[in-house]
């Protein structure tokens, strides 16, 4: 997916375009999909902010 990063007031990232999207895929994926992020994020977003959002909405594990 590719989701822009808007920048908030105080020059931080705003990472609900990135969150929402993440919601909206995880109910769909299925054990074998493979999802791929194409965004202007800091290290670390993907692990720690995508992922436990892409497990909860799919009830998969994907460490």
């Amino acid at each position: 997916m590719t989701v822009p990063t808007p920048i908030n007031d105080d020059k931080t990232p705003d990472l609900e375009p990135i969150i929402s999207s993440s919601e909206l895929v995880g109910k769909y994926i299925s054990k074998g999909s493979i999802v791929i992020y194409e965004s202007t994020v800091y290290p670390g977003v993907t692990d720690d902010v995508c992922t436990p959002i892409l497990e909860k909405e799919s009830g998969l594990d994907l460490t």
